[in-house]
């Protein structure tokens, strides 16, 4: 599979359920804009929005995207939009095991729809796999498990990659994996 390129702006916009996007970044300042435009329209769309951090703790990733945007604040609030950290999301028993993961992404797309949100949108931050923690080598696996899924599902989510963190023959290959890329 090749991922086709699109822009912030286009991927913010048109981005839809059963979409699984990579976004490559290395400009902050863009991924920041991506990240809140991401997350504001699926909060406009009625969507259950995930953040999943690695960089930051969530309780810091909360007040950041607070302060960035009044939308993102209500939905904290009203937690339409989640933040975990990426222990809870990839490794809860300290390995990444790929079945594992989309076995809870699965529950939590359940429980957003039993609590009638139109699907579930999420981001994470891959910055974890850079750590090495027991399972890592998994990741590619564990992203082309994630295109099946998304096919039969109403949720869609981006990865995302520092490009500062990875191997460009790991980038190159994990990109390949997605239906669209992203870049920042």
């Amino acid at each position: 599979m090749s991922a086709r390129s699109m822009g912030i702006k286009e991927a913010v916009s048109d981005l839809a359920p059963h979409d699984h996007a990579c976004l490559l970044f290395s400009n902050p300042r863009r991924w920041h804009d991506f990240v809140i435009g991401f997350l504001l329209k699926g909060v406009a769309r009625r969507e259950r929005c995930l953040y999943i951090t690695a960089l930051h703790g969530p309780d810091l990733m909360c007040r950041m995207l607070a302060e960035a945007n009044p939308e993102l604040k209500t939905a904290l609030a009203s937690k339409q939009l989640l933040v975990v950290h990426f222990s809870q999301a990839y490794t809860p028993q300290g390995v990444f095991e790929p079945e594992e993961t989309l076995l809870n992404l699965a529950r939590t797309l359940n429980k957003a729809l039993q609590l009638g949100y139109r699907g579930l949108r999420v981001t994470g931050e891959m910055h974890w796999a850079s750590y090495r923690p027991p399972g890592y080598t998994r990741l590619a696996e564990y992203e082309a498990m994630l295109n099946p899924f998304f096919e039969e599902q109403p949720c869609l989510a981006v990865c995302q990659y520092d490009r500062a963190l990875f191997a460009p023959n790991l980038l190159e290959e994990i990109t390949g994996l997605h239906h669209w890329l992203i870049e920042a």
